[in-house]
């Protein structure tokens, strides 16, 4: 495992030296819902790249409303700090591309240091674009397929890149109410 402190290494010495980022966030999911940390539930794709990459077996969000968890996750503050609380999209707008709190969220801190970002998937924070994701879409709607699609496709086409990235995924499902796919 490789641990780094993005905001101090100086650009030019990121291509090849760091590991591409994946976030997988889901809602309505408890972490015993992965065959990893349980062998009644078979995840054989996720347990996979778990043992090949970096767990964090101690996490925990701050609200438990999709809206402002991911809001915090992007801007490091507390729902109460960043002014979205429950499902108040509307004040994640002050961290768009025409503000200067956008050069302070995560992905734009990470594009600092030489990382593609990329995001897919259910946001609620608006156009992903727009805050700092350099490709990639809020796909709206419950079945996830869309999204996968779209991610495999990213993931290819970065194959022979030395450019180090930093994927968002989030995935549709599992979400309230629960549609099987």
């Amino acid at each position: 495992m490789v641990s780094f402190n993005a905001f101090e290494v100086e650009k030019e010495n990121l291509l090849g030296t760091y590991p591409n980022i994946v976030v997988i966030f889901t809602d309505d999911q408890t972490y015993q819902a992965i065959g990893y940390q349980n062998l009644k539930v078979r995840t054989p794709n996720l347990d996979r790249l778990a043992e090949s990459g970096m767990t964090f077996e101690r996490t925990y969000v701050v609200s438990p409303i999709c809206t402002a968890s991911r809001a915090s996750m992007m801007t490091g503050q507390f729902p109460q700090k960043n002014g979205v609380i429950a499902l108040n999209k509307r004040a994640f707008y002050k961290y768009t591309q025409d503000d200067s709190n956008h050069l302070q969220l995560l992905p734009n801190r990470l594009r600092e240091v030489g990382y593609l970002n990329a995001f897919y998937g259910k946001s609620d924070l608006g156009d992903p674009q727009k805050y700092g994701f350099s490709v990639g879409q809020e796909i709206s709607g419950y079945d996830h397929q869309v999204t996968l699609e779209k991610i495999s496709t990213f993931i290819e086409s970065q194959q022979n890149s030395k450019e180090p990235f930093f994927l968002w995924v989030a995935p549709r499902q599992p979400y309230l109410p629960l549609y099987p796919t």
